[in-house]
């Protein structure tokens, strides 16, 4: 019976993908009057594998529309063996619990995303995130304890090396700054706001032609930002100062 059930549940389903694929959220919820949404299909064919998906479909689409509380409740209601899609569910009750700024729960649902077969490719994102709640909390050695984590994992994981600089730099820790702000800008070559940063260590480390270089390397990639063409302004001043 389970077994038809969840046959009859599955063809059901698969116009509530459709629309939730082409972001039609509320019909994938709740349908299109002669197609079952999700939420119906959790109703009616509750048990199945089908609904049980669904579960995790109405909590992504509530959280895509912000309403986290129904995307919360929805996604706990999902599990799964699925090594990947039990930890992104985690991740995503995460996700809808700092929207909220219940930062405690935010904070177990990131270490649950990590702590389930954790690998390479997806457990640095949510290092990364528990890291960022760590620094809304203001706790910026548990935060830079956790980016050293993603990178352990991950040594070219991008945003953990950047945000670990940065939170170097606002302990005053310039040695550390510049090392992550380098190694972020040797792995994505192209991150002018990272250029920018590495600039800005090396000004306090009044390594003023360094500092240059790294300002023009960001207006190379972004003519537009400002940001930049101020900066190295300045440091153009300061060098004609000491000179």
């Amino acid at each position: 019976y389970i077994s038809s059930q969840n046959r009859l549940a599955q063809e059901d389903m698969f116009q509530a993908v459709y629309y939730f694929e082409s972001d039609s959220l509320v019909k994938a919820l709740n349908g299109d009057g002669n197609n079952y949404g999700f939420l119906e299909i959790i109703d009616e064919y509750n048990y199945t594998k089908a609904a049980n998906m669904s579960n995790y479909y109405a909590g992504v689409s509530y959280l895509k529309l912000k309403d986290y509380d129904n995307a919360i409740n929805y996604l706990k209601s999902f599990s799964s063996n699925d090594e990947l899609i039990q930890a992104r569910s985690y991740s995503l009750i995460g996700d809808a619990y700092t929207e909220l700024e219940d930062y405690q729960n935010a904070i177990t649902f990131f270490k649950k995303a990590v702590n389930y077969n954790p690998n390479e490719f997806f457990t640095p994102n949510y290092l990364l995130k528990l890291a960022l709640v760590y620094e809304e909390l203001g706790n910026l050695n548990e935060a830079i304890s956790v980016y050293k984590k993603a990178i352990k994992i991950n040594p070219r994981h991008t945003n953990s090396n950047y945000n670990l600089g940065l939170a170097f730099y606002k302990l005053g820790n310039l040695k550390d700054a510049k090392i992550y702000l380098e190694k972020t800008v040797e792995v994505q070559k192209n991150y002018a706001i990272a250029f920018i940063m590495l600039g800005n260590v090396h000004v306090d480390l009044k390594e003023l032609k360094s500092a240059v270089s790294c300002y023009q390397k960001a207006i190379e990639i972004n003519p537009k930002k400002l940001r930049a063409h101020n900066n190295v302004g300045l440091v153009y001043r300061d060098i004609n100062d000491l000179n």
